[in-house]
């Protein structure tokens, strides 16, 4: 959120967006992008309306709320926690089950009066389809050691980034 905006939790943009419909603008990383369908989602959940503004990629979408061209955005943390920490946007809540520990103050969209607002993006590895078995058995416990090395953990942490190493099993379902 950015600082200027007279709202300091979901429940009080939820309400300025109710009593001022379209008025408030969101950036986003462009159609169809995580953010922007995040935002929508959002929007759908509570029957309010935001203006879309679509940037060339959710970076240029943060830049523009901290510049004040658009109110607020929806962003992955890593993307955001230096500016939070630095006072430079407000986070109204994290859009996932569990609060994040770089930013452990901010509540999750649940606490925040909004259960079925999750949006969790994460990344896997992948292989060609036929790859043998006992390669990806090795690609997933190089990964999984990499993910858990304490130096990695404190790169993610330092990114608001939590790894989540799964099995290819889980990865599939």
């Amino acid at each position: 959120m950015h600082p200027p905006v007279p709202v300091k939790s979901l429940a009080e943009l939820i309400r300025l967006a109710r009593g001022s419909p379209g008025k408030i603008a969101y950036g986003s990383g462009g159609f169809g992008s995580a953010n922007h369908l995040a935002a929508e989602f959002m929007q759908s959940l509570v029957e309010i309306k935001f203006t879309h503004v679509p940037y060339k990629s959710a970076t240029f979408g943060l830049a523009g709320a901290m510049s004040g061209e658009v109110d607020l955005v929806i962003v992955v943390i890593s993307s955001a926690v230096s500016y939070v920490l630095a006072g430079k946007m407000r986070p109204l809540a994290i859009l996932d089950t569990k609060r994040n520990g770089s930013i452990p103050d901010v509540p999750t969209s649940a606490e925040a009066g909004m259960p079925g607002l999750v949006s969790v993006i994460w990344y896997a590895v992948l292989v060609p389809a036929g790859t043998p078995r006992a390669i990806i058995k090795r690609l997933d416990a190089e990964s999984v050691t990499a993910m858990n090395a304490p130096d990695m953990r404190k790169r993610f942490a330092a990114l608001g980034g939590e790894p989540h190493p799964g099995s290819p099993e889980q990865t599939a379902a």
